[in-house]
Order: C-alpha cells, then structure tokens, then sequence
C-alpha cells in the first residue's frame, strides 16, 4: 500500500514474552508503508534477543543505556523517526489488523493533526474483553478539545496517531509519573 509513511514507536522493558505479539501486530497491518522503531529500556531479559529474530527490514533497534521510563523511550524513538506520521503502540498491546490504515485514512479526510481511535481492554489472565475504551457516552466520535479532554480522558498511548511534527514539537513530559499521554494531548490540545 502506498501513503505516507508512518513511524510506529514501541517502548520496551523486560517484556520479551510479549514483544514478539505487539511487533507482529504492527507489521501485520493492512497499511504496510510503516517503520517499527522499537526503543528497549535497558531490559534485563533477551528482548534483544526476541526483537533480533524478526527479520523485517522495516525494525530498528535501540537500546537506552540505562533505565529512564517509558517517556524517555518514546521521545527516542520521536527522535529516530523518519515518518510523516508517528504511531505509538506498547510492548504489551495488539492492533487490530487495520487499525492503521483506518486511522490515517480518518485523519487525513478530516484534516486533523492528531487523532485519537478506541481499543478493547481484555483480563490479562482470562483474555476475556472487559470494556471497550473510551466511553462513546462521555466521548462521542469527533473533534475533542481541551476543555472536554480535561473532564474526560479518552487517550492513551497505543491509542495516538499524529502528524510528526506535533510530537518532534512536543515530546513527553518525562517527568511525568503517570498520565504521560492525557498530558501529551492536552498540551497539543492547545496549539
């Protein structure tokens, strides 16, 4: 598929058990012309190891010297990214097959700058579907700004999909302890 390209960022930390599954997720999608940049955060397991046996050139390694948090891995991979557009999963999360193609679809018709999708949360044991996040009662389909962002959160990282320069501009507040992508997006909110 053609289209501009879209840098998706993993941060990583010693989840080499589940690595593998997100990053399959990411190069599986329907919307193929994609960069994986996966940022490891200094992992004490073999996710190096997990990350090295996917042979597709479309993934770039990098390993942080030593642990800083999941922001720092991401304002890396913002860093390192080539794309027009930047993507954001976690080690921990799968995407549905299409959701890129989607979603850069839907923001490019709408003229946005950032958007925003919805995902499922499942029991981590049971993989049972628990809810679907966010809320379409507190967050219908829209435009969302500041003021209905600050009563509500309906981000979440794995959830973003953003021109590259809003994130090159306004990279994660890497002091933040929780809440680092409500913050994100209210900040690009204002602008």
């Amino acid at each position: 598929m053609s289209g501009p390209l879209i840098s998706v960022i993993i941060p990583s930390y010693n989840r080499a058990h589940l690595i593998n599954e997100a990053c399959n997720s990411v190069l599986s999608q329907t919307y193929s012309n994609i960069e994986l940049i996966i940022v490891d955060d200094c992992s004490t397991d073999n996710t190096k190891e997990v990350v090295s046996s996917i042979k597709d050139s479309r993934v770039h390694y990098y390993c942080l010297e030593k642990n800083s948090g999941a922001c720092i891995a991401r304002n890396l991979g913002i860093e390192k990214a080539t794309g027009d557009y930047i993507a954001f999963n976690d080690s921990d999360d799968r995407w549905h097959s299409d959701k890129l193609e989607k979603q850069i679809s839907f923001l490019i018709e709408n003229n946005a700058d950032v958007t925003v999708c919805s995902m499922d949360v499942f029991d981590e044991d049971s993989s049972v579907k628990m809810y679907t996040f966010p809320d379409s009662k507190k967050c219908p389909e829209g435009p969302v700004n500041f003021e209905q962002l600050l009563k509500y959160n309906c981000t979440s990282t794995q959830m973003l999909l953003g021109k590259t320069i809003c994130f090159k501009e306004n990279p994660f507040d890497s002091n933040m302890p929780r809440f680092q992508d409500w913050e994100e997006c209210l900040r690009l909110c204002k602008k």
